[in-house]
């Protein structure tokens, strides 16, 4: 009987811990909403968002996330990381739409980013649109083609300066 007291406050502590800390999170990235007005302090970075959403999603709170990825693009329009966050995020949610614009702009930002075409191509399929996901699919796979050709010339770059 005694064990179990201790064992109780402990979880109880816990509980509050998780609640202080889904309760900042959503204080500070809106809470999963969309204003017009972010409500981030002048000293939040794009980082601090970033790292925000990806706690918020590791903890279940997928609209709490997309609120922080949404106040990192508000604060640095060209944040291909919350872009491409948010966008998985929006897919997982059945956001499909919002996701493939959130795809589509990672890859307007960035033309090499292979997954972001892996991803766009998995939507197109989901709505049929066969050709455009081929398409996507072969340009990913050409990019990892050449992500793999860099990486070998560097590994062996990095072994002759030994």
């Amino acid at each position: 009987m005694w064990n179990s007291i201790p064992t109780a406050r402990i979880a109880a502590v816990a509980r509050v811990v998780v609640l202080s800390a889904a309760v900042t999170l959503l204080t500070g990235c809106g809470g999963g909403t969309q204003s017009s007005q972010p409500s981030y302090s002048s000293g939040s970075s794009v980082k601090q968002h970033l790292d925000a959403g990806m706690a918020a999603w590791n903890n279940g709170n997928k609209q709490a996330a997309v609120g922080c990825y949404s106040q990192a693009i508000t604060i640095d329009p060209r944040c291909k990381k919350a872009y491409l966050a948010r966008g998985q995020l929006y897919n997982e949610l059945g956001q499909h739409h919002d996701a493939f614009n959130d795809f589509h702009e990672a890859i307007e930002l960035d033309p090499n980013d292979s997954y972001a075409y892996d991803e766009r191509a998995k939507i197109y399929r989901l709505h049929g649109i066969e050709d455009k996901a081929q398409r996507d699919e072969n340009k990913a796979a050409e990019l990892r083609g050449q992500d793999f050709d860099g990486l070998r010339e560097r590994i062996n770059e990095h072994r002759g300066t030994r």
